[in-house]
C-alpha cells in the first residue's frame, strides 16, 4: 500500500504560511497540502490542494524534499515538500461548509517554535527548507529538540528521558522491566476480551500494538494531537478515534471492552471518568485499567514532575489508593473480578562494570509498583 501527499511551503520574506487543520481531537497547524488523487502528479496535487485549502494559485514551485512518514508495516507514505516560488491570491480559508481549514496565518520563521499544536510534518518541511536556506538550520535543530521533548514528556514514557534516568537508578528501580511485565500480563488477558474494544489515552500506542494483534479494529480516545498523528501513521486503518475527553466520552458505540492504562492519575474528575466508562460498556463488558501503588518507591520516583519540568504536580493530580479506586468502580456498577500486582518481589541490584548485579543480602522489593484491575459491568 502506497500513500502520497504534497505539502506547500509559501515563503514571504522571513515569514511562512501555516494553516489550521480541523481534527476530531485537536486542531493542528500544518503546511497546506493534501493527498494525491488517482492519476495526479505531486505538483498537480500541490496546485489543486493549495487552491482548495487556502485560495492560492500556484504558478511555480520546486520540490525540495520527500520522505516516507509511515510508522506501520506494509505501508509507504510519501510526503513531497515544495517551495512555492510564485503564486497569486491572498491566502485565506476556502469558505465552504464543514471546511477542513479553520484559519491561515503568516508566521515569522524564527518564531515558529512558539506555535502551539504544530503538526509533525512541519519539522520535515523546515529541515528541507534549511537545505535551501542554511541560515534556518538552527531553527530546524531547535524544532527537532522540541518535538523530542514532547515525546519524552509524555507521562507514559517520560522515564525513558535522559533527564530523569538518574532518579530511577537512585531508587534501584527498573521501569522497563515493570512495563514489560505489565505488557506480558495484558497479552494474557486480551484474548479473553470481546470487540468492539476501546482504549483510553493510548499515547504512543504501547498497548494498542497488543490490541491490534487480536482485533481487526481498535477504537481510541486520545486528546493529544501529536499522539493522534503518530497513531494514525503507526496503525493506519486498524484504528478509529472516538470523540470526547476522559471525563466525557461521546461515543455512540457500546463497547464490550474498554482499557485504560496510565490514565487514572491524570483524570481531573475520576468519578465522571468511571461513570462514562460504565455508560459506554455493554452489560457484561470488561473494563481493564492500571493504577500505581502510591505507597511504593516506584510512585515516589514518578512523582518528580518538578524535577523534570521545573513545575509542581497538576492540582488535579490524583493520589487515589487501591481501596478508594475499587470502591468507585463498584459504585458505578463495575464488579471487580481480578486485581493483579505488578513489580512485586523484584530483586534489588546495582550496576557494576556495566552489569546489573543482585544483592543477596537485601530483601526483594515486596511492594507492588502497579495494580492491574479487571472489572465487569453488571447491568
Amino acid at each position: 500500500m502506497v500513500e502520497r501527499a504534497s505539502k506547500g511551503i509559501l515563503k514571504r520574506g522571513e515569514f511562512i504560511l501555516l494553516d489550521l487543520k480541523k481534527r476530531k481531537n485537536g486542531n493542528i497547524w500544518e503546511f497546506p497540502g493534501g493527498h494525491l488523487e488517482a492519476g495526479e502528479t505531486p505538483f498537480e496535487t500541490l496546485v489543486r490542494e493549495l487552491k482548495e485549502e487556502v485560495c492560492v494559485n500556484v504558478k511555480d514551485a520546486i520540490l525540495i524534499g520527500k520522505r516516507n512518514s509511515a510508522f506501520y508495516s506494509n505501508v509507504t507514505a510519501i510526503e513531497y515538500f515544495f517551495l512555492v516560488k510564485d503564486f497569486s491570491g491572498e491566502p485565506k480559508p476556502l469558505d465552504i461548509e464543514e471546511k477542513e481549514i479553520i484559519d491561515v496565518k503568516w508566521v515569522r520563521i524564527y518564531e515558529i517554535i512558539d506555535i502551539p499544536n504544530l503538526g509533525w510534518s512541519v519539522i520535515d518541511g523546515i529541515r528541507f527548507l534549511s537545505n535551501v536556506f542554511p541560515k534556518y538550520r538552527k531553527i530546524y535543530e531547535n524544532l527537532k529538540k522540541m518535538f523530542e521533548s514532547r515525546m519524552s514528556k509524555s507521562f507514559d514514557y517520560f522515564f525513558y528521558s535522559n533527564s530523569v534516568s538518574k532518579w530511577w537508578k537512585e531508587g534501584n528501580l527498573k521501569p522497563k522491566e515493570v512495563f514489560l511485565a505489565e505488557e506480558k500480563l495484558i497479552e494474557k488477558i486480551v484474548p479473553s476480551l470481546k470487540p468492539p474494544i476501546m482504549e483510553v489515552g493510548p499515547g504512543y500506542g504501547r498497548i494498542t500494538r497488543i490490541l491490534n494483534k487480536n482485533f481487526k479494529k481498535v477504537y481510541l480516545l486520545e486528546a493529544n494531537p501529536d499522539f493522534i498523528d503518530l497513531l494514525e501513521k503507526k496503525f493506519g486503518d486498524k484504528i478509529e478515534f472516538v470523540d470526547g475527553t476522559m471525563e466525557s466520552i461521546n461515543s455512540k458505540i457500546k463497547f464490550n471492552s474498554i482499557l485504560a492504562f496510565e490514565v487514572v492519575v491524570h483524570t481531573k474528575l475520576l468519578g465522571e471518568f468511571i461513570g462514562g466508562v460504565s455508560k459506554s460498556l455493554k452489560k457484561g463488558g470488561k473494563f481493564v485499567s492500571s493504577l500505581d501503588n502510591m505507597n511504593s518507591d516506584w510512585r515516589r520516583v514518578r512523582d518528580t514532575y518538578k524535577k523534570v519540568f521545573g513545575l509542581k504536580n497538576p492540582e488535579y493530580y490524583r493520589k487515589t489508593d487501591l481501596e478508594t479506586y475499587l470502591k468507585l468502580l463498584e459504585e458505578d456498577g463495575l464488579k471487580v473480578e481480578e486485581v493483579y500486582e505488578i513489580g512485586k518481589n523484584y530483586t534489588v541490584s546495582v550496576p557494576i562494570l556495566g552489569r546489573e548485579v543482585p544483592i543477596p543480602s537485601l530483601k526483594p522489593i515486596k511492594a507492588p509498583y502497579l495494580y492491574l484491575i479487571v472489572a465487569k459491568k453488571l447491568k
